[in-house]
């Protein structure tokens, strides 16, 4: 029986085609998948995952070769060298052996801090071993000029919201499928990341480190009103997000308060994403995979998370992602703004303001200028008096990013969020309602 097994590790080239021949060995594979057993595959080898029922609801990889078959099964097919999905681990080619070890070898680790309990399936005993311990949470420190990188006002900025802000000054978010806990004491920052440690090449990415923003500012400089906001604010950074969750977060941002939206999207990540791990008492998990929410039930997408609404849009967006073909959003990086601005308005549900904070904040397109209430309202006072509309139509939205333009260049989308952050601020009394 394969649920006696703590893991099934399935070979790639034609060999699984020889053994999903034999019910036997694909009932064997089946009891182990739905005991919560690591299960892992190879190249070829996700073709038993499919013949045995458990691919349906699941991200997975797999030779390029098998792509429609998984995605016929049921799956949500991503061209990664290796996915984790709640114990379902799959890598593309022998290429990606290292990190298909790697990830096997530490789906095992989880289960063997944990203490081996063959009655409860993997992702309980995932759960049951917090990260707060420091045999798993390894600290490490970089320096940074704090006037280029201040993590206050870039995590409580209005640009994210799955950072948690705890009392003694510790951010802890899910960045991909990383549990990140980070302090900052002047121009040293502390660090760690689960469970790979010492990731700090996601912290690089995730905070744009290698982004020249002294030259940015001077630029930004040139307008007093930019100028002030850089003081009130020094070292707010654009983030790089992950595009699919980037969009769907801001999808659940429609009207809404940043505290609500927050706590939705925790919501609904719990409800729907992949347990990661616990610290301070508080569970993290990652997003949702565009799959996971496309068959998300409506009335706790609307009604558990606090969402109404914008938790059924989110469902609906999702549905829309998993038609398009894998990596949509992320090659978007590679086309000109307007092309990206027209491609993502063509999503039912999806405006123009969802738009140009996707291109902003996960498109690497920083000429885009999100335009909300916030914006709008400082746009007329600094540099549009003599606007005469009184809502933010279609034609006053390209006003205000053409006057945005005019004055940044391609630094539109930087200027833009500095302003807005001190407006934002301003408008919760001084202090962010995210920290």
């Amino acid at each position: 029986n394969g649920a006696d097994f703590d893991a099934v590790i399935i070979p790639g080239g034609y060999s699984p085609d020889h053994m999903r021949r034999t019910p036997a060995m694909v009932e064997f594979v089946r009891q182990a998948g739905q005991a919560g057993r690591v299960v892992a595959a190879v190249c070829h080898g996700p073709w038993m995952l499919a013949s045995a029922g458990l691919c349906k609801g699941r991200t997975v990889t797999g030779f390029f070769s098998i792509k429609d078959d998984l995605i016929n099964a049921g799956a949500e097919y991503v061209d990664k060298e290796v996915v984790n999905d709640r114990g379902i681990i799959t890598s593309r080619n022998p290429n990606d052996l290292p990190a298909f070890c790697r990830t096997i070898i530490e789906a095992l680790s989880k289960l063997a801090l944990a203490g081996r309990d063959k009655s409860r399936p993997y992702e309980q005993q995932y759960r049951a071993h917090p990260i707060t311990q420091n045999s798993k949470l390894i600290m490490q420190t970089f320096d940074y000029d704090p006037q280029y990188l201040n993590l206050d006002n870039t995590l409580a900025c209005g640009q994210v919201f799955r950072w948690r802000h705890q009392r003694d000054g510790w951010w802890v978010g899910v960045v991909d499928s990383q549990v990140v806990k980070i302090k900052q004491d002047g121009g040293v920052f502390t660090y760690g990341t689960y469970p790979t440690s010492d990731n700090f090449a996601l912290i690089e990415r995730y905070f744009g480190l290698d982004t020249d923003l002294a030259a940015i500012q001077e630029v930004l400089r040139r307008d007093p009103f930019c100028a002030e906001a850089i003081d009130a604010f020094p070292g707010l950074r654009i983030l790089h997000q992950q595009p699919d969750e980037c969009l769907l977060s801001f999808v659940a941002s429609t009207a809404n308060s940043v505290p609500q939206i927050a706590k939705g999207i925790e919501k609904f990540s719990a409800l729907y994403g992949e347990f990661v791990g616990e610290t301070g008492g508080h569970k993290y998990y990652t997003f949702p995979t565009n799959a996971a929410l496309a068959s998300a039930d409506l009335d706790a997408m609307g009604q558990q998370t606090g969402l109404g609404w914008r938790g059924v849009n989110v469902v609906k967006v999702a549905k829309q992602l998993v038609e398009k073909s894998v990596g949509w959003l992320e090659a978007m990086r590679e086309v000109r703004y307007v092309e990206a601005v027209h491609d993502l308005t063509q999503l039912a549900g999806v405006g123009r303001k969802i738009a140009d904070c996707v291109c902003l904040f996960s498109l690497d397109k920083f000429e885009a200028v999100p335009v909300d209430t916030h914006v709008w309202q400082l746009a007329k006072e600094h540099y549009l008096p003599d606007l005469k509309a009184k809502s933010l139509t279609d034609a006053a939205y390209n006003t205000v990013i053409t006057a945005f333009r005019e004055r940044f260049g391609n630094h539109a989308g930087w200027a833009q969020e500095y302003l807005f952050c001190a407006h934002f601020v301003a408008h919760w009394g001084g202090k962010s309602p995210l920290l």
